[in-house]
């Protein structure tokens, strides 16, 4: 999970970058992420919440790693509010599922 604090009024905006720059499908096309997704918060007009499955947890690190990911971040940081940079080396949380249905292939 990684959240994103845009500023005010900006995140359709980012998601309209995200598609036209094929952020996610490159996330998909560069490493072991089996699907990822975009959303926008009810509560919070301004924050957006990314979410990916991964294969392995070892896939994240290596495409927190990857070079793809270092050239998106200037990107992404025309979008983010004064106070949330967006670094290469940005993290999100990583969870692991302890039950879901249908099972992921």
């Amino acid at each position: 999970m990684l959240y994103l604090q845009v500023k005010p009024g900006q995140a359709d905006a980012l998601i309209e970058w995200y598609k036209e720059v094929r952020v996610l499908e490159k996330a998909v096309e560069a490493v072991g992420c089996v699907s990822t997704e975009i959303y926008k918060l009810p509560d919070d007009p301004d924050q957006l919440f990314v979410t990916a499955y991964w294969k392995e947890h070892d896939d994240y690190q290596r495409w927190i790693d990857h070079p793809l990911r270092h050239e998106l971040a200037p990107g992404v940081n025309q979008f983010m509010a004064e106070t949330a940079e967006f670094t290469s080396s940005s993290r999100g949380a990583l969870l692991e599922s302890s039950h879901a249905y249908p099972w992921p292939i």
